[in-house]
């Protein structure tokens, strides 16, 4: 069953890694992000996830 934040965290993190993202996603979210908008950086900002992604498929069965 899907865990439901208890404080005002987003529903999206939840959904995202199952129970609440790491500081890896995090990071690799803002980076994106930021990328999205300026145009800058947007390999690096997409590699940042992509490692992320793979670092919580071990820790939530992703």
């Amino acid at each position: 069953m899907l865990e439901m934040p208890t404080d005002r965290r987003k529903e999206e993190d939840v959904l995202m890694s199952g129970t609440y993202p790491s500081d890896k996603q995090k990071a690799a979210r803002k980076a994106q992000s930021i990328a999205d908008r300026t145009g800058v950086n947007k390999e690096k900002a997409s590699d940042l996830q992509s490692d992320a992604d793979r670092a919580a498929v071990p820790k939530h069965g992703l």
